[in-house]
């Protein structure tokens, strides 16, 4: 707990400098020349006016790295896809189009797998939702070496096949036969819709399957000069020991954060358990003079995650 006390502290010290270099920095008054790099100079950091306060004018935009456990971040996840909800401070929001889909128990009325919708846990449910969010994603191909995290508030810093190990007991059969059916489903204000099929009344199937799957696209659905096929991804999750999946693989030869940390995993706090490392991206601008308050409360945030979440669900 004091080795935590003092991490928090020094944590919450750097957050004040960061905060007061900046304020005192006002780089945009005298038209001061900023010397970077070699090249493209001189070049100059300018504000809505030069009177700007430097404190309340000039906006932080965060991203916060942190272990937790896949029960804690659906929590998170689930206040994400509700509208007008009060937002969560590790709530972000995707850069252009969001991609992400909460999965629900609802997905698993035709019990694909096996696996009873009443028996589906929330860790499940995390990474259910992680898989299906990048593989709807690729619906609509990336810029040339543009990264799939653009499109995800919820960016795993621990590689897929690890997250796997987390809830494998839990998901009986294939991977992909169990995605084939979640794809049928997407959520709009938390409730279940079914799609990419001819729904009956109420929206029930009893063996649900995409007209139109996403998982064999003729031409790679991400990037460029890098290929990869999701339906591959998704077979391939758990399947090799000690290696990467093929998302983080193919995110290295673009920016390498997807899954970029590979295997690693930190203790929560207050208990010997360890946890994925999660980045949660996209979160609301804040003020520079509200950077420090702002990072304790985070801080105490995750804490309280870590608390509430200590044992992992059966």
């Amino acid at each position: 707990m004091a080795r935590r006390s003092k991490s928090a502290k020094e944590m919450l010290k750097a957050a004040k400098a960061a905060a007061d270099d900046i304020i005192q920095w006002q780089p945009w008054t005298g038209e001061r020349p900023v010397h970077v790099q070699d090249k493209c100079n001189p070049w100059t950091v300018d504000a809505s006016s030069k009177k700007t306060d430097p404190g309340t004018g000039v906006y932080w935009a965060p991203q916060v790295t942190a272990p937790m456990p896949l029960e804690a971040l659906y929590s998170i996840m689930k206040g994400h896809h509700v509208p007008f909800g009060s937002q969560h401070i590790l709530d972000g929001m995707s850069y252009g189009n969001n991609y992400f889909e909460l999965v629900t128990e609802d997905y698993f009325q035709a019990k694909p797998n096996g696996i009873d919708k009443n028996h589906v846990t929330d860790d499940v449910l995390a990474f259910a939702s992680l898989v299906l969010s990048y593989a709807k994603a690729a619906k609509k191909d990336l810029k040339a070496d543009e990264s799939p995290k653009l499109r995800m508030a919820f960016m795993p810093r621990t590689e897929f096949n690890t997250l796997y190990k987390q809830v494998k007991p839990k998901l009986p059969g294939g991977l992909f036969n169990l995605f084939n059916t979640l794809a049928c489903y997407t959520t709009t204000q938390q409730r279940p819709w079914l799609t990419r099929t001819s729904a009956p009344e109420k929206n029930q199937l009893p063996s649900p399957a995409p007209n139109s799957p996403v998982w064999n696209s003729k031409k790679p659905p991400y990037g460029s000069h890098a290929s990869m096929k999701i339906k591959s991804w998704i077979e391939g999750i758990g399947k090799s020991s000690g290696s990467t999946d093929m998302l983080t693989t193919f995110d290295k030869s673009i920016d390498g954060s997807i899954g970029g940390l590979g295997s690693k995993m930190e203790n929560m706090f207050g208990a010997h358990r360890k946890v994925p490392l999660f980045e949660f991206r996209g979160l609301s601008d804040i003020p520079m003079k509200e950077f420090e308050s702002w990072t304790k409360k985070v801080d105490h945030t995750i804490q309280d995650l870590h608390k509430k979440y200590k044992t992992a669900p059966e």
